[in-house]
């Protein structure tokens, strides 16, 4: 039965990739215009559809698209881990605000539902076509709930943020801004991104978990002892304020993990390290991608009371 499952989840994705497809093709069209016209016009949207597609199976994507569903379907149970460390810190966030904010939430694969049934209305800005409909999947008891935006949400935040309605609704970067650099030209930018971010955010309650590092794993190496490792030494790392790379690196001993089998891991810094406020708490967790990918996940809150004379943008 699970196989079969596993099978009828696989063709379910498959299918959602069909439907955006076939909901774009559908669309009315004008009768009153000419038939060179109206063929023009299909012809562009049938050529965006077959773009958008090919995006997708050739991984063209920056980030999240069908690659990433079918990942995350496929070594999800290996996520336990930080699935349990972002349930546990969520659970800790004191909010009292009815409604919230999720920024780049994906399908909601390390989303836990005890946090967003405290919500009575949950708005979403994220970029990818298939998320909706496969986070609706995951969390169905939400979908009354959600008010989606399928948008680039670093595009649309400020004026959001500037809504004075929004004044006392919380944030959360759901493992989003560790991936900036994927979408931006250069380190510069992808720190001018969090830079503005910074800015933007500083009289609003908001937290994120994203990544701070990620390992590639030689193919001959034990992954089951390294990603044990490497909880136990994340477990001890609780961290008031900023911590340096060059800290966490030390504080988790990779040096030490390269040895095993004598072959050396590949490490990758995502530019977060200055990401959350210098007075936040935060803490840790390993997160095991896939096979040969271990990332290291950051995660902290700011609770701020917005002033509603602060509210405007210049």
């Amino acid at each position: 039965m699970t196989l079969l499952g596993d099978f009828a989840d696989i063709f379910f994705i498959l299918l959602t990739v069909g439907r955006c497809r076939l909901s774009v093709r559908s669309r009315p069209y004008n009768l009153n215009q000419s038939a060179n016209s109206r063929k023009t016009q299909i012809d562009v949207k049938s050529n965006t559809v077959r773009q958008t597609l090919a995006n997708y199976f050739s991984h063209k994507l920056p980030s999240g698209g069908l690659n990433w569903h079918i990942r995350a379907f496929l070594f999800n149970k290996q996520w336990e881990v930080l699935k349990h460390s972002v349930s546990k810190q969520l659970a800790d966030w004191k909010v009292s605000n009815q409604t919230l904010l999720l920024l780049g939430p994906s399908a909601g694969w390390t989303l836990p539902k005890h946090f967003l049934n405290r919500f009575s209305q949950i708005e979403v800005m994220d970029l990818d076509p298939l998320a909706k409909r496969l986070f609706c999947k995951n969390h169905p008891a939400l979908k009354h709930k959600l008010q989606w935006q399928q948008t680039d949400y670093l595009q649309h935040l400020p004026q959001w943020l500037g809504d004075p309605k929004n004044a006392n609704t919380p944030l959360l970067f759901c493992n989003t801004l560790g991936q900036r650099g994927l979408h931006t030209e250069s380190v510069e930018q992808t720190l001018a991104d969090i830079a503005n971010l910074q800015q933007w955010l500083r009289h609003h309650s908001w937290g994120s978990y994203h990544d701070r590092l990620s390992l590639q794993l030689p193919v001959r190496c034990n992954r089951y002892s390294i990603v044990k490792e490497l909880c136990n030494r994340v477990s001890a790392v609780q961290q008031t304020g900023t911590l340096p790379t060059e800290q966490l690196l030390s504080l988790l001993k990779l040096h030490e993990l390269q040895g095993i089998n004598g072959l050396p891991l590949e490490v990758t810094d995502h530019c977060t390290e200055t990401l959350l406020p210098a007075s936040a708490p935060r803490s840790y967790s390993v997160w095991p991608l896939s096979p040969r990918k271990i990332h290291i996940v950051e995660m902290g809150f700011s609770n701020v009371k917005t002033p509603t004379n602060l509210l405007h943008w210049e």
